[in-house]
């Protein structure tokens, strides 16, 4: 079967040519264009598969009997890039239909991000496309016309809140079935579980290989349990693989990333912040400090992490720990402290001293090798946890439904994630010497779900304008 739009034919003629809208975009991808076809004559089903530099476009929809619009991913490579259609028998190629822009900044042409939930995308408990493209790694990749591929997850597969799992007064009115979680890896044709059910594009290898919840030591050897279920559908594209597998320590992917290029730049919003979020384990009567890390074991896990991000071809860029008492659900429970007559004050003074205990072996230990920036975010965070933030025209802050953290109460709304990536970018800008752009807070904030003024207009009612 000869491939329709495929480039000249035998009798030297030349088929037409699929034909993009807009031609060229950026190396990190995950942008709108539109695909108009050599001819209208083509099955309405079964569903178009369509591939760009050999990656899976996704949000594929007819808009027309001959156009289709679809999300690109990313190219490791600028230039121009195939794009392939597939429905049913059908085929139509076009070679170099769609050209991938240079990085704004060779030197940051490949990125690599590690380490915990915020630097992976999440958002109101789950993980998925519009999280994962949305989140600070994406908003700077994207600044920078980066290659940084992402193991996109379905909507759908990790439940999370949305806004319907709240009363208008902004309390819960139902949890999301994380339990249920592993029932959406289930193939019911084979009654196996798999993970390549958990990816948009199970064959993208990725690079941002960010687990949620792990610690340095869970880098260092590896996660259990959930943790592990979620490396191996960050990580595994074999079909066979189980989703529970043995333990690949996330260090070691980011090792092999960087293994494969002369030079890369490694990304982490949280790469130590899940050390002391355990202390959020909290009951009624009280927390405690047990759950962090000891400063004696996060020395030891600090020093090894760092020193294998160290040793790589690789400028680092490494945030350090916020405080963590500023969240909304840790404010109910220091509040809940008070009213049974315990000490909610010494209780936040023991945890930002402990905090600030980690930070400082953070700063000492990266402070030793030439390529590693710790950043300081934990100052900035605690700036806009006191002042807040005006953007477009609304103060933000960081109470619940104040629109910079979600509706799970811990990770980043987007205008939050695009207000950590302007701080990221701003720092590597400096240290660097580049010009990466900033993002368009504003315009992110004016498409934001979860700003307060679009969920008044939803009428949740707890954030007055």
């Amino acid at each position: 079967m000869c491939a329709l739009g495929c480039g000249a034919s035998a009798d030297g003629t030349t088929a037409a040519a699929i034909r993009v809208v807009p031609a060229e975009v950026g190396l990190f991808g995950h942008e709108v264009v539109e695909l108009h076809l050599p001819t209208p004559r083509l099955p309405a089903r079964p569903k178009p598969v369509v591939r760009v530099a050999g990656a899976l476009a996704y949000d594929v929809v007819w808009v027309s009997p001959d156009v289709l619009r679809v999300t690109v991913q990313g190219a490791p490579q600028p230039g121009p890039a195939d794009v392939v259609v597939e429905i049913g028998e059908t085929r139509l190629e076009t070679p170099g239909a769609l050209r991938y822009r240079p990085p704004r900044e060779p030197a940051l042409g490949r990125l690599i991000a590690t380490g915990g939930s915020l630097t992976e995308g999440v958002h109101d408990t789950t993980v998925d496309v519009d999280g994962q493209t949305t989140a600070a790694a994406a908003v700077i990749a994207r600044q920078a016309g980066a290659y940084l591929p992402l193991p996109l997850v379905p909507r759908g597969i990790i439940p999370g809140y949305t806004a319907a799992s709240f009363r208008h007064d902004c309390t819960v009115a139902t949890e999301p079935d994380i339990a249920g979680f592993l029932d959406s890896l289930l193939d019911p044709a084979t009654g196996e579980y798999s993970v390549r059910r958990g990816r948009i594009d199970p064959d993208i290898e990725a690079f941002n290989v960010a687990i949620g919840g792990e610690t340095l030591a869970d880098q260092r050897e590896g996660g259990a349990g959930a943790k592990s279920v979620l490396e191996n559908l960050t990580w595994n594209v074999d079909a066979s693989s189980p989703i529970v597998g043995p333990p690949v320590p996330q260090i070691g992917r980011v090792k092999a990333l960087a293994a494969g290029a002369s030079h890369s730049t490694i990304l982490s919003l949280d790469l130590a912040s899940n050390d002391v979020l355990g202390s959020l384990s909290t009951n009624d009567t009280g927390f405690s400090l047990e759950t962090i890390t000891p400063p004696e074991q996060f020395r030891k896990d600090a020093e090894v992490i760092l020193g294998e991000l160290a040793a790589l071809p690789a400028e680092v860029f490494i945030a350090d720990i916020p405080y963590v008492d500023f969240k909304p659900d840790f404010q109910d429970h220091l509040a809940r402290m008070r009213a049974r007559g315990k000490d909610a004050d010494g209780a936040v003074a023991a945890l930002r001293a402990r905090t600030d205990a980690l930070n400082a072996i953070l700063a000492e230990v990266g402070g030793r090798f030439r390529n590693i920036h710790v950043l300081p975010i934990a100052a900035r965070v605690k700036e806009i946890a006191r002042d807040g933030v005006v953007v477009g025209g609304e103060r933000l802050d960081v109470s619940r439904f104040g629109g910079l953290l979600g509706f799970d109460d811990t990770h980043f709304t987007r205008t939050g994630y695009a207000l950590v990536a302007d701080y990221f970018i701003q720092q590597m800008n400096q240290i660097l010497g580049t010009s990466i752009p900033a993002p368009d807070v504003e315009a992110i904030h004016a498409a934001d779900p979860q700003s307060p003024s679009a969920l008044r207009a939803l009428g949740f009612s707890c954030k007055k304008p």
